[in-house]
C-alpha cells in the first residue's frame, strides 16, 4: 500500500467521524426540542382542564318573583318586539373565574328563573330598567334549589283585576284597582291593551285604550269588532307614571276568547 492510498483512506476516515458528529449533534438538539414541545404541550392541557369553560354546568335553580308587600308585580314581556326591550337583573358571583354581571331576564308576569354554584349571589336591579325604584341588593345564600321574592317599590301599581266581554257587542270592560305608590309620582296614563298572543304591552299590542283618570277605581272599556277575525284575543292593563321608563303591568293576561 502506497503512502499516497494511506493517506487518501486517513481522509476519508476524518470526514467519516465529522459526518457522524454532526448527526448526533443535531438529534441532540432535535431532542431538546421535541421534550421542551411536550412540556408546553402538557402544561396547555393542564390549564385548560383548570379553565372556567371546563367547569361543570352550574346546578342551583334559583326562582323569584319581583313583588311589593307580597304582591307580584307584572312588567313588559322579554323583547319580542324591539321597542320593549327586556326588564332585566344583574347576579352576581364570586368565586368562579372573573367576577361579571349576569342577566337576568323577569318575564311579564314578574316572575325569573336562572342557574347558579352554591355559595352566596347577590341579585341587583338595574337603574332605569323596571316599573320600580333602585332596590336594595339581594342577598342569597344558595346550597340547592331555592325560592325568593325580591321586594321593590314599585311607582304606582295595579291590583284587583277584573274582565268582562259581552259576545254580542264585542266589548270588553276592564275594572282595577290603581295604587300610587310613590308620593312624588304622577299618572301619566291607566290604560287597556288587547294583543292577539299571549305576550301583550305596549309594545306587542293590536289595539288599546287609555285615560289618564286620578281615581283608584277606575274601569276601561274597549270595542274588539275590528279583531273579530283572529283566532285568540288576550288583555292586559298598565299604569305610567311620570317617573322611571316603565310602566307596571297586571301579572297574567287575560284570555278573551
Amino acid at each position: 500500500m502506497t503512502s499516497a492510498t494511506i493517506t487518501l483512506r486517513i481522509k476519508y476516515w476524518l470526514r467519516w467521524r465529522e459526518i457522524i458528529h454532526d448527526s448526533n449533534s443535531m438529534n441532540k438538539i432535535i431532542n431538546r426540542k421535541v421534550g421542551l414541545l411536550a412540556c408546553v404541550t402538557l402544561v396547555m392541557a393542564m390549564l385548560t382542564a383548570c379553565s372556567p369553560d371546563n367547569m361543570e354546568a352550574p346546578n342551583c335553580h334559583i326562582v323569584g318573583r319581583m313583588t311589593y308587600q307580597g304582591h307580584p308585580i307584572g312588567v313588559k314581556g322579554s323583547g319580542q318586539s324591539p321597542l320593549t326591550g327586556s326588564t332585566r337583573l344583574e347576579l352576581w358571583q364570586a368565586g368562579f373565574g372573573k367576577e361579571a354581571a349576569q342577566t337576568v331576564n323577569v318575564a311579564q308576569d314578574g316572575t325569573f328563573s336562572t342557574y347558579v354554584y352554591p355559595g352566596k349571589v347577590r341579585l341587583i336591579t338595574i337603574p332605569g330598567v323596571g316599573p320600580w325604584q333602585n332596590a336594595d341588593t339581594l342577598r342569597i345564600s344558595v346550597d340547592g334549589d331555592i325560592h325568593v321574592d325580591y321586594e321593590v317599590t314599585p311607582y304606582a301599581i295595579i291590583t284587583d283585576d277584573v274582565y268582562s266581554f259581552d259576545a254580542e257587542t264585542k266589548q270588553l270592560t276592564a275594572t282595577c284597582h290603581v295604587s300610587v305608590v310613590d308620593p312624588e309620582a304622577q299618572i301619566r296614563a291607566i290604560g287597556l291593551l288587547v294583543n292577539d298572543r299571549q305576550f301583550v304591552d305596549l309594545g306587542n299590542q293590536k289595539t288599546s285604550i287609555t285615560t289618564n283618570s286620578k281615581d283608584e277605581e277606575v274601569t276601561l272599556t274597549i270595542n274588539l269588532e275590528e279583531l273579530a277575525s283572529h283566532p285568540a284575543l288576550y288583555a292586559r292593563l298598565y299604569v305610567k307614571t311620570d317617573k322611571g321608563n316603565d310602566p307596571a303591568y297586571t301579572t297574567k293576561p287575560y284570555h278573551i276568547w
